[in-house]
């Protein structure tokens, strides 16, 4: 399992909850069997908390620390911290979340090592609290019950905590940062998919995760403005079905109305309306972001939506968290 001459960059994206960040720090520096590089990007944080991340940064020679004077967005940042390594393995931590043991990341190498057209593997994700399985952090379409335990291959992981293959996140220019917030790692995995790399659940790398999954799950207005913004935004950028990606635009705006949100939804619209055309320029003249058949395959097969009728489908744009349960 170890992997001693194996350099992982580990970054951890930090705005506030200075005491979370301290302990990812801490809990990415206790890695065995691999280099840990680990590599921390403030995104704004107050001077007076920030001073308390400096302070125990400085006590960890072998942690980068770069300080934004605002947030770039969660995409902008995880691309900021990656630039700065150049291990053949990045691990993204939440700084709300450690890993289970020290040899987490171990783990991940040897999975990785082994199977060389593993571009991103997705870590299972269970509460700080009491190590059980965070529903709000499981976007497969299988059954969390029956399945939270066994490896598969995805099309989509999350971003509390993951593997990226650094040759193919580079080779397909990493997260698009016009994102901000929400949908990014969907968005990567199309791309590293396109690129012909595949991804994989591997439930023996655990990280434990310190919000309770109903704080997870709670959505605002802000929140959904980004969700309606860059549903609009993947719909033109990706060439899947011109009828599914209206479908979803519509389905996430109507789930906005109905949920309340109104003024963050109907901006969301707009804003997602003038991403169009940069979305269809990528489409059309970056090879990148246009999916083969062969990709579009492979996601349609994995969607969490694969096995469902039309009205289904639907319930499950309009409901959300009503699969993970089963």
């Amino acid at each position: 399992m170890d992997n001693p001459d194996t350099a992982v960059d580990i970054i951890i994206l930090s705005w506030g909850r200075i005491p979370d960040t301290c302990a990812a720090i801490d809990s990415a520096l206790s890695q065995k069997g691999i280099v840990p590089n680990v590599i921390v990007v403030d995104q704004g944080t107050p001077d007076d908390e920030l001073s308390i991340l400096k302070a125990h940064v400085a006590q960890n020679p072998s942690v980068t620390l770069v300080c934004n004077d605002k947030n770039r967005g969660v995409p902008g940042g995880r691309n900021q911290a990656s630039s700065l390594g150049s291990a053949p393995y990045i691990v993204a931590l939440d700084n709300d979340a450690e890993f289970a043991s020290s040899d987490e990341v171990a783990k991940a190498v040897t999975y990785m090592e082994a199977d060389a057209t593993v571009a991103a593997l997705a870590f299972r994700i269970v509460l700080f609290s009491d190590g059980e399985d965070d529903k709000s952090s499981w976007p497969y379409p299988l059954s969390m019950s029956k399945y939270s335990g066994q490896r598969f291959q995805t099309a989509r992981f999350v971003g509390a905590g993951h593997m990226l293959r650094r040759s193919t996140f580079d080779a397909v220019k990493g997260y698009d940062d016009t994102l901000i917030f929400l949908h990014e790692e969907v968005d990567l995995a199309y791309r590293l998919i396109n690129a012909g790399g595949t991804m994989v659940y591997e439930p023996s790398v655990r990280i434990r995760h310190k919000v309770s999954a109903e704080n997870r799950v709670s959505w605002t207005g802000r929140r959904y403005y980004f969700h309606v913004r860059n549903t609009i935004y993947m719909a033109s950028k990706f060439n899947f079905s011109p009828v599914s990606s209206l479908m979803n635009a519509t389905l996430a705006i109507t789930r906005g109305l109905r949920s309340g949100y109104i003024k963050g939804t109907l901006q969301g619209v707009f804003a997602g309306i003038g991403l169009i055309p940069r979305g269809l320029k990528q489409r059309w003249f970056d090879s990148r972001v246009r999916l083969s058949r062969d990709a579009r395959k492979n996601i349609k097969a994995t969607s969490p939506t694969r096995d469902m009728s039309l009205v289904q489908k639907i319930r499950y744009r309009l409901v959300p968290d009503t699969k993970a349960a089963q």
